[in-house]
């Protein structure tokens, strides 16, 4: 068994939640677009949305699992990930400072250049 095993079958089961979440919202939408009514099937929780949403989340499991093509590349994108250098608390802050500078100079830039071009379209306008 690969020692990262753990981390991919974790983040399979994470992922297929999210799907179950984000299938059974959309579900929930489409049947209000389409003027579906949403019937509950084992009480009042469970309706079909929830059915649906479980039953994407099962096949997404079920092939994910089942298929050694995505589970080897699945293995190596956790290989990978232990290997990559993460930058420290202090570099991340750093960097954090400088794009927020970089951003409101260039957002100061680009309203001068608004203010400039709204009063020379006035004038062209009037």
């Amino acid at each position: 068994m690969n020692p990262n095993s753990k981390w991919v079958y974790g983040s399979f089961i994470i992922i297929g939640l999210l799907l179950l979440i984000t299938v059974v919202k959309a579900s929930v939408v489409i049947f209000g677009w389409i003027n579906i009514n949403d019937k509950a099937l084992i009480g009042s929780q469970f309706t079909i949305s929830t059915l649906i949403g479980f039953v994407c989340a099962a096949l997404f499991l079920f092939y994910s699992l089942r298929s050694p093509k995505v589970i080897q590349v699945s293995n190596e994108v956790v290989s990978e990930l232990k290997r990559v250098t993460w930058p420290e608390r202090q570099e991340t802050f750093a960097a954090t400072i400088v794009v927020i500078i970089t951003i409101v100079i260039v957002s100061i830039i680009l309203g001068i250049f608004d203010l400039v071009w709204s009063r020379i379209t006035n004038l062209i306008y009037q």
